[in-house]
């Protein structure tokens, strides 16, 4: 297995209606490997199984929204390449964050369990590193795997005895994944029922704003 930058990805993630409550949903995957990607989503169709992804890959120039930039901030001088890519712009653009958000938002919104795969060594790409800053500012728990033991659980020819290993390994931080979000949703009840009650005293001028995914103190 080995990373090769000349077989590129063509995917715009699943439909949102494929997101469901607890499907394991790739959320970040390194370029590189795009021949085990390629490879991977092939094996799933013939075991008619689900690898589901929010993952935007737009590999050329007849890809939609490829070179394109998404402005941002208040005077719109500014694109997504400012935090992606430390405000080098790419000649690929940063279109596909912006697509890449919007799914990723609707898995989170699903509920369904979010996962972060790595390179061989447990590093990130460059887009991937953005991809993983944003889910961390957003406290959304989410699932590491590298793609060595990516392969071994969805390819259907991996051994066995492998594969259960690995899949033992994934429902463990899935778990731990679940136990955060129900941690977070308390403390967002605790805000809530806060809110009210600082509502309730006169002359209050406190106030919060309870977010299900981000909180906001104003």
């Amino acid at each position: 297995l080995k990373e090769d930058k000349s077989e590129r990805i063509p995917f715009i993630g699943n439909n949102l209606d494929d997101f469901t409550p607890n499907a394991l949903v790739v959320v970040s995957f390194p370029g590189a490997y795009g021949r085990a990607w390629n490879f991977l989503t092939k094996e799933a169709l013939k075991a008619e199984s689900r690898l589901n992804s929010s993952c935007v890959f737009l590999p050329n120039s007849s890809a939609p929204g490829y070179g394109q930039h998404i402005r941002t901030g208040r005077d719109g001088e500014m694109c997504h390449c400012m935090h992606l890519y430390h405000g080098q712009k790419q000649y690929f653009g940063c279109a596909w964050f912006s697509l890449w958000q919007r799914k990723t938002l609707e898995a989170v919104k699903c509920g369904c369990n979010l996962l972060v795969v790595t390179k061989r060594d447990g590093t990130l790409g460059n887009s991937q590193q953005g991809e993983v800053r944003y889910l961390q500012q957003n406290a959304w728990p989410y699932s590491e795997m590298n793609i060595l033991d990516f392969l071994m659980y969805f390819a259907a020819t991996a051994p066995k005895d492998q594969k259960v290993l690995v899949s033992r390994k994934l429902q463990g931080s899935v778990n731990r994944c679940r136990r955060a979000k129900a941690e977070t949703s308390n403390r967002v009840q605790g805000l809530k029922l806060e809110h009210q009650q600082q509502a309730t005293k006169p002359g209050s001028q406190h106030r919060v704003c309870v977010d299900p995914w981000t909180l906001f103190w104003w």
